[in-house]
């Protein structure tokens, strides 16, 4: 009996080969339409893809919230499916003989397709892209504060969109999604009541003697709301109540007035920086009536202090010379005068007329020599008296080449760029000003220190020839403090003989 069994299966199997031996679509079955019952995957997928074909150039027509819009599958750059619904329609190797035993069923696969995003992107503003979300705000004039509601809004849902899309109806009811605003109704109007706490009543802004109180009109003139995120902040323009804050000031520095011989200090001042940005902040931040300014003090560079301990307290020196009036030199002297009066010169600093003016021409060889630098020796020789009798150190100095007949014989200088300089040195443990006063036809000049004890004497010789055409100058000076001698110095100035200028 198994033999009998055995000989019919291998029989049967031989049947089933021979009347179905190749793959094929099951009898029934269609693709989108298509009957393909039998027909080869290859056969299928080319009958599909020319239906597909067909199908892409069919108008499909897309209504959005505010307009409808054509469009096809081509214009959507949309992709069949092909070999997927092929291989869903169940190809087999017994089609046939399921048809022979009465197994055939009717059955219909639908054609799906892959839709290009970006296409359906494109057509986002031909549909309308629906209605924006509404934020909460806070509406603030003059007059008072208001709430304005958040609505929400909508928007296309692109993904849904192109799900429907997939199977290219005729018609596509464009899907949209709620969107929700980023602040609510509750968030303006908490908001809402801050600002009424803060500009409901006056508020009074204090710094120091100053005062000035804001009415309700200009507090809510003066708020900012504006929407961060989910949340409304509230600030006031910083700009607009700095002009309503007093001016920030500069430090004043402590500075030296002189009056004739006498010298004293003028006390510096703190400044005062007004910070409307910081005092916007605190005027936000509180509800408070009466709040202070915020402010920083600044400090002068040159305090009343230091000056003071520099000593400089009484007059040392003094030395008047005198000059035609209304020469073009006069401008120079003049201008050299503004440059070096007002020169402190600390325990031992040194000064230096070439670093402290421009290049002048002075006298040269045997002539003089008027130019934009004339006058300049003047100046020098009241440097020079006022450092020799305010018992300085003089470490560089040049007596002109001829005598000029308004400087004392030998005691006077002269100075060129490069050339003769004149530098002397602030050597007393008191500092050192230097004041020069010009009139119409003379300049003054003045020392002021601490005396210390100080006292200078000088004596010069009278002029003595030399034989070559020269004659020489001899002067002395004597520095004491009290009654010691702290220098004992001798000088010779040599002059060419010329006629005086």
């Amino acid at each position: 009996m198994l033999v009998v069994a055995a000989s019919l299966a291998v029989l049967l199997g031989g049947v089933l080969v021979a009347l179905d031996g190749r793959a094929s679509v099951p009898p029934g079955v269609r693709i989108d339409g298509v009957d393909l019952g039998g027909s080869s995957p290859e056969a299928a997928e080319r009958a599909v893809a020319a239906h597909a074909a067909a199908q892409a150039r069919k108008p499909i027509l897309l209504v959005g919230p505010s307009t409808k819009v054509r469009t096809s599958a081509d214009a959507l750059n949309a992709r069949p499916r092909v070999s997927e619904a092929v291989a869903e329609a169940g190809v087999t190797r017994f089609g046939f003989l399921r048809s022979h035993l009465g197994l055939k069923k009717q059955r219909d696969v639908p054609l799906t397709w892959s839709v290009d995003q970006d296409a359906v992107l494109a057509l986002a503003p031909r549909l309308g892209s629906g209605v924006a979300p509404t934020n909460g705000a806070v509406l603030v004039d003059t007059h008072g504060v208001e709430v304005r509601p958040a609505r929400s809004g909508f928007s296309i849902d692109l993904k849904q969109l192109i799900s429907r899309l997939e199977s290219l109806p005729a018609t596509v009811h464009v899907p949209m999604v709620r969107v929700s605003p980023s602040v609510t109704t509750e968030t303006a109007r908490a908001a809402a009541s801050r600002v009424g706490a803060l500009t409901a009543s006056p508020r009074t802004i204090e710094l120091g003697s100053f005062s000035t109180t804001l009415r309700p009109r200009v507090l809510r003139r003066l708020v900012r709301v504006r929407t961060a995120g989910r949340v409304i902040a509230i600030s006031f323009d910083a700009e607009q109540l700095g002009a309503l804050l007093p001016r920030s000031t500069s430090p004043r520095d402590a500075t030296f007035r002189i009056s004739g011989d006498r010298v004293e200090i003028v006390p510096s001042a703190p400044g005062l920086t007004v910070k409307a940005g910081a005092t916007a902040r605190v005027l936000a931040a509180s509800t408070a009536s009466t709040i202070e300014a915020k402010a920083a003090e600044t400090t002068p560079e040159v305090t009343t202090a230091e000056l003071s301990a520099l000593g400089i307290r009484q007059l040392v020196s003094k030395f008047t010379t005198y000059f035609p009036p209304g020469e073009p030199r006069v401008t120079n002297i003049e201008r050299a005068s503004a440059v070096i009066t007002g020169t402190i010169l600390r325990p031992g600093e040194t000064f230096s007329m070439n670093e402290a003016l421009v290049p002048a021409p002075q006298i040269s060889g045997n002539t003089f020599t008027e130019s934009v630098g004339g006058g300049i020796s003047q100046v020098a020789t009241e440097l020079y008296n006022g450092a020799f009798f305010a018992g300085l150190e003089l470490i560089a100095h040049t007596n002109h080449s001829i005598y000029i007949g308004r400087y004392p014989l030998g005691r006077e200088a002269t100075v060129s760029w490069g050339g003769p300089e004149l530098i002397f040195r602030n050597d007393w443990p008191a500092g050192l000003l230097i004041n020069l006063e010009t009139t119409d036809d003379s300049i003054t000049v003045r020392f002021f220190s601490t005396k210390l004890g100080r006292r200078v004497e000088t004596e010069t010789s009278p002029p003595y020839g030399t034989g070559e055409g020269t004659f020489d100058v001899r002067y002395t000076r004597r520095v004491f403090r009290g009654n010691r001698l702290i220098r004992d110095e001798v000088f010779v100035a040599r002059y060419s003989t010329a006629p005086e200028h």
